[in-house]
C-alpha cells in the first residue's frame, strides 16, 4: 500500500455444607472443560516484497488558484499534471495495483457509483486522455469541490527487460480476461466494480510479467465546480486522496 486491534472472567463461590460443595465443583469442572480459545498464528508469504514510489511524494499541487479564474456557470479544467511512479521487489514478482478513494462522496457534478465512489466526470470538465472516470475533492462545507481524474499515462512504462504494455481486468471479469490499457489507463471506474492494472510483455499476449523494478508516470487531471455553487468569500482547500494498493497476482 501507497499512503493504508482479549477479557477476563470471575467465578465467586461460596460453600454451604458437603452437598453444595460437590455440586459446586461439578459445575466448575464442566465450565472448565467446555470453554476453549483458540490461537492462530497467521501471516502470508508473497513472492517478493514490492515497494510503490511516487514523484513528489505524492502530492500533486495546483498551488493558488485564483477565484476569479473559475467559471460561474460551468467546471474549470486545470492543466494535466505527470506524477513519476514506480514499483522495485526484491524478486521479480508478478503484481497488479487497484486504487482506493478517500473522498468517496465529494464529487462535483456526477453520480458515484460502485466500491470506489467514481462517476462519470461531466461533459467537458476534462480532456487528459481516457479520462471518462472522475473522484472527488472533498468538501467546502457541504459542496463538493471538484473532481480529478488518475490514469496510468499510455506508453511510460518499463521494467528491467524494457518497455512493457499496461493492461488491466475488471473486478468482475475473469481473472485471466486481461486487456490493454494504451488508449488510456483509468484507474478508476464509473461503474459497479474496481479495476486492477498491471503491465505485460509487448508479444502479444497480454498477461502479467513478472518483473524486479517498474518505472513509469501516472496522469492527473483536476476540474473545479462551479464558482456560482462555491462560497469563494475564504480560501477553499482541493483535498483529493487516492491510496494505491499492491495486489500480488
Amino acid at each position: 500500500m501507497k499512503q493504508i486491534c482479549v477479557g477476563k472472567k470471575t467465578f465467586n463461590c461460596r460453600v454451604f455444607g458437603c452437598a453444595t460443595l460437590m455440586l459446586t465443583a461439578f459445575a466448575l469442572s464442566t465450565a472448565v472443560m467446555a470453554e476453549s480459545v483458540d490461537v492462530r498464528v497467521i501471516g502470508t508469504i508473497v513472492p517478493g516484497a514490492c515497494t510503490p514510489t511516487l514523484g513528489g511524494g505524492g502530492v500533486v499541487d495546483y498551488g493558488s488558484i485564483s477565484a476569479t479564474t473559475l467559471d460561474p456557470t460551468t467546471y474549470t479544467t486545470l492543466p494535466i499534471k505527470q506524477v513519476p511512479f514506480g514499483i522495485t521487489c526484491h524478486a521479480p514478482v508478478k503484481v497488479a495495483i487497484q486504487v482506493v478513494n478517500g473522498r468517496k462522496g465529494t464529487l462535483a457534478g456526477a453520480t458515484e457509483v460502485g466500491p470506489e465512489g467514481a462517476g462519470l466526470a461531466p461533459a467537458g470538465a476534462l480532456s487528459a486522455p481516457g479520462a471518462y472516470a472522475a473522484v472527488g475533492l472533498g468538501l467546502d462545507g457541504s459542496t463538493p469541490v471538484g473532481g480529478y481524474y488518475i490514469g496510468a499515462t499510455p506508453s511510460k512504462f518499463s521494467t528491467e527487460s524494457g518497455s512493457v504494455i499496461t493492461i488491466y481486468r475488471n473486478a468482475d471479469n475473469d481473472p485471466s480476461n486481461w486487456r490493454s490499457s494504451e488508449t488510456g489507463g483509468t484507474l478508476y471506474l464509473p461503474y459497479a466494480t474496481t479495476r486492477f492494472t498491471s503491465w505485460s510483455a509487448p508479444t502479444g499476449v497480454l498477461a502479467p510479467l513478472a518483473f524486479t523494478n517498474l518505472s513509469g508516470e501516472l496522469t492527473v487531471q483536476a476540474y473545479i465546480n462551479k464558482r456560482s455553487l462555491l462560497n469563494t468569500s475564504h480560501e477553499i482547500k482541493l483535498d483529493g486522496l487516492t491510496t494505491i494498493d499492491l495486489v500480488y497476482l
